[in-house]
């Protein structure tokens, strides 16, 4: 029954859960009297938008959130929109690529708000029942766990039990069911910012590579792809581009060239559409620009993932993943017990890297000091990074 759930998961929705979660599930599918013999068949029979399809991905997927979960994200998303507003700028872009029942797209709207600037935010999460929550536009009160900034108050009102995102608010807000394992094209591509904290850390590794890739290529000229520290530490690790901007690390497009601005300006004139067959398409975001200098990034081939990406290899980075899930649930301790317990790295791991991942973790809970030890006398690029965000925070 286990194996073909895993297989499940990890082809249909690139999961690789954690060995309490898998219980979880198993008992559930039990409690709906499917059991291992029927398994497998009821598996393959299931289809995106059925009642029995959405039940399992509502499941499997994890929904913890709340407003403003990552202030300073917000506080980038706010800057750059008034910069947008103060030169006269196409309106910001934004898109939660895993928004759960909403609060990270609230956030995002209320901040672009905030700024005196109309922008819009795409709202994509591959639950559909947490799809339609969020187009209600309502958070539970335990959902909003600091005091909102006064430049937020516009965007929400509380009836005493719950906050409501006002009309205006969330017409801005577009919400979709979307898949990251498939290519998105939407009207607004590319985006300015993408929003993608702990969105891979629940994928094994083959889905990863999929995830980034493609959250990349929908990535604006200058455009930041925000995540957690930690995953910011293993794209750093892997080669990604990642950089600083306005207090915030993320990775980071290169802006266009001249000759590329020129094209731009080209291509946007009616006469070139004319030519070019009208502008009912809009052009897929090109990763390989020629003004778009970035270094060789990872560029792995696209497989439909499957079972076999859940070896040794990703099984062996288990502890890192269950120490993240648990820090993202607010379990901030038992997260650094974990590593704790495993201080080795596995033999595949780079040089130094479980240093910097836990430093990472350290720092996410807010103990700058101790991530500070941790790193102790690392020297490579991925510990200079983190070291700029223990100062960023001490700052």
């Amino acid at each position: 029954m286990r194996q073909a759930l895993r297989h499940w998961l990890a082809s249909e929705l690139g999961l690789r859960p954690d060995p309490g979660h898998e219980d979880a599930l198993v008992r559930a599918l039990q409690d709906r009297s499917i059991s291992a013999p029927r398994l497998e068949a009821h598996l393959a029979d299931l289809r995106p938008g059925t009642d029995d399809y959405d039940w399992l991905v509502e499941r499997a997927t994890i929904a913890e959130t709340h407003l403003m979960r990552e202030p300073n994200h917000f506080r980038f998303i706010e800057h750059e929109a008034a910069r947008k507003t103060s030169c006269g700028a196409a309106p910001l872009r934004v898109w939660s690529a895993a928004c759960s029942t909403g609060a990270e797209a609230f956030s995002a709207i209320a901040a672009i708000l905030g700024a005196g600037h109309r922008g819009s935010v795409l709202a994509t999460d591959v639950s559909a029942l947490a799809v339609a929550k969020a187009r209600r536009g309502r958070l539970r009160r335990d959902q909003v766990r600091s005091p909102l900034p006064l430049t937020w108050s516009e965007s929400f009102r509380s009836d005493g039990a719950d906050f409501q995102l006002s009309e205006s608010a969330r017409q801005l807000i577009r919400f979709r069911v979307h898949n990251l394992l498939s290519p998105l094209r939407p009207p607004e591509a590319p985006f300015d910012v993408i929003l993608a904290r702990n969105v891979a850390m629940y994928f094994h590794e083959d889905a990863r590579k999929i995830v980034w890739r493609q959250l990349w290529e929908c990535l604006a000229p200058e455009g930041m792809l925000l995540v957690a520290s930690a995953e910011l530490s293993q794209l750093a690790s892997d080669g990604w581009p990642v950089a600083e901007r306005n207090g915030v690390f993320g990775l980071a497009r290169a802006p266009l060239s001249e000759e590329d601005r020129s094209q731009s300006a080209l291509a946007a004139t009616p006469a070139h559409k004319s030519a070019q067959g009208g502008d009912n398409e809009r052009a897929a975001p090109d990763s390989g620009r020629a003004g778009d200098a970035q270094p060789d990034l990872p560029t792995p081939d696209f497989p439909k993932p499957g079972p076999e990406s859940l070896g040794t290899a990703t099984e062996e980075l288990s502890t890192l993943d269950q120490a993240i899930a648990l820090l993202d649930m607010g379990q901030g301790p038992q997260a650094l017990a974990t590593l704790d317990q495993h201080p080795t790295a596995p033999p595949h791991e780079a040089r130094g890297i479980r240093a910097n991942l836990h430093a990472a973790l350290l720092l996410d809970a807010g103990q700058s000091s101790a991530a500070a030890q941790r790193l102790g006398g690392e020297s490579t690029a991925l510990s200079a990074v983190i070291r700029a965000l223990i100062q960023l925070r001490a700052g």
